[in-house]
């Protein structure tokens, strides 16, 4: 497998990125819809309520608090997609690319798993924001959230080979590993089928007008 093509969770995510640009905090709109300040316990009762709008915003709220609280939200945030689309394949200028500074090199091998282990860990989240999605359509609020459930969605297909026990610990040993580096000795091979045929993909790619990953990837070679 090519290195490439195995950080294809994080390509996915840059491409994403180009939908609507970085992830927007939606602290704000939810004080201005007078449903006060913005607490976790709150949310998560706000984010059944049978008012669409209110049920989308309450869970994408809850959803950037936990971005929020780690270094994923860097990873989301600093993604270079003009950089990436100038790259083509090479692995070092593609990690340089899609990783920031602050969470490469061996002495933040820690942060960068604990990062993209974050990311894997809002996959219940980004699953019930479908669900919403599909039972009273797409807010605005959540389709400016998508980039960020596709990115964990697609995480979240990747599986740990050999000794190591999760995504993140993969990932940050892999991307520090040179361009030598095996990448079966990293992630058994994904499941791309299965990724096609997500019930949550397809639904944030249908809220965004996309008919599949494929439609999706290629509106980027236009």
């Amino acid at each position: 497998m090519r290195k490439s093509y195995v950080i294809l969770a994080l390509i996915a995510a840059a491409a994403a990125l180009a939908l609507t640009g970085c992830d927007a905090l939606f602290q704000n709109q939810f004080k201005a819809m007078n449903l006060g300040q913005p607490d976790p316990a709150k949310l998560a009762e706000q984010a059944n309520s049978s008012d669409p709008v209110v049920a989308q915003t309450a869970q994408v709220t809850l959803i950037e608090q936990k971005l929020q609280q780690t270094d994923a939200s860097q990873i989301v945030a600093s993604i270079n997609v003009a950089k990436l689309t100038e790259v083509g394949e090479n692995p070092n200028q593609l990690i340089n690319a899609i990783i920031p500074a602050s969470l490469q090199g061996e002495s933040k091998k820690d942060e960068l798993a604990a990062a993209i282990n974050s990311l894997v860990e809002l996959k219940a989240d980004i699953d019930k924001l479908a669900d919403l999605i599909k039972a009273g359509g797409a807010t605005e609020a959540a389709k400016d959230q998508l980039q960020t459930a596709l990115l964990v969605t697609v995480l979240a297909v990747l599986e740990p080979a050999g000794s190591y026990t999760s995504v993140g610990d993969a990932v940050a040993e892999f991307v520090n590993a040179g361009e030598s580096a095996d990448p079966a000795e990293f992630f058994k091979e994904p499941d791309l089928e299965a990724l096609k045929d997500n019930d949550t993909i397809k639904t944030l790619l249908e809220a965004n007008n996309f008919g599949s990953l494929e439609d999706f990837f290629s509106s980027f070679n236009k």
